[in-house]
């Protein structure tokens, strides 16, 4: 069984090469085919990586009034850590906020001037809310704000979640659009792919019809006629696949600093391709083996009865 595979993958290699010019026009169509598929595919991912970073700096800060007591702030801390919206609640009190402000500021010499006149401590305890979706947010500002809470709270600052929660609804929408306009663009390519290479693999078998009837004279196994121009199919598939993940890693490592520095993120864009490279490569691997052996096995059945 091995020897005949081997044999039928030679056989397919040799056809292969031997059609080299409309192969070439079958792997570019799928190498466009993949690079689009890919392109979706690491939007939708990047779009999900920075969703997750804004999520990860979007809180809700709630400044207490001087006078409050340490426990009366641990009291509310522990009503809001019951809560199920709630994924971790910070507290810093007032010691801690002004030593957080000193080391911050620390070759600010005027602020530490200023600090060292004041004589008492100036800064305020707080607590920072972290929700565990964005839709928990209003409902933790609203019991925040309830009557048995305002006596003891100065401000509640929620601006910046606010900012970012819009900004994470952006890029939510951008992309799910992205998602559906790109599924309508790979199916059409997909498509097209599948033709071309349906096609190729038709032209293939009019120009081998000779030796493929010999080879039905011979008395050989369908097998042995049919399995070559399957893999010749596969190899489309494969190439065009190893010549998309060489196009993004190169072009990703020449473009990530400036797509970088554009989306502001604090990972590294080619670094998240090339991290997840064994992933994106399998994907594309297998779309490649699926266009190539599909399209290529449907032609055999369609034109060559054996």
């Amino acid at each position: 069984m091995f020897t005949a595979l081997t044999r039928v993958i030679k056989a397919g290699v040799v056809s292969f090469w031997r059609n080299m010019a409309v192969s070439t026009a079958t792997i570019s169509v799928m190498t466009l085919t993949l690079f689009l598929i890919t392109a979706i595919i690491l939007l939708v991912f990047l779009g999900s990586e920075l969703v997750k970073e804004l999520e990860s700096k979007i809180d809700l800060t709630v400044f207490f009034n001087v006078e409050t007591q340490d426990e009366q702030i641990q009291k509310i801390k522990r009503g809001l850590e019951s809560r199920d919206d709630v994924s971790s609640v910070l507290y810093v009190n007032r010691e801690e906020a002004l030593q957080q402000f000193r080391s911050e500021h620390a070759d600010d010499t005027l602020i530490q001037e200023t600090l060292a006149e004041l004589g008492d401590n100036p800064l305020r305890a707080y607590i920072s809310i972290k929700a565990r979706k964005l839709s928990d947010f209003e409902a933790i500002g609203a019991f925040m704000r309830q009557d048995q809470y305002t006596p003891y709270i100065s401000k509640i600052l929620d601006d910046n979640s606010q900012e970012n929660r819009r900004a994470v609804a952006k890029l939510q929408s951008f992309t799910t659009g992205v998602r559906k306009v790109g599924l309508t663009l790979g199916l059409i390519f997909v498509l097209v792919a599948v033709l071309v290479s349906f096609n190729t693999i038709r032209l293939t078998i009019i120009n081998a019809r000779g030796s493929i009837r010999i080879m039905r004279l011979i008395g050989s196994a369908s097998f042995f006629i049919r399995g070559p121009f399957v893999v010749m199919g596969i190899m489309y598939g494969v190439i065009a696949a190893i010549i998309t993940m060489a196009i993004y890693l190169l072009a990703l490592q020449a473009i990530a600093p400036r797509m970088n520095d554009y989306i502001g993120a604090s990972f590294d864009v080619f670094h998240l391709y090339a991290d997840n490279g064994w992933a994106f490569l399998l994907i594309q691997l297998v779309l490649g083996v699926l266009l190539g052996g599909v399209s290529s096995f449907i032609a055999v059945r369609r034109y060559l009865n054996v």
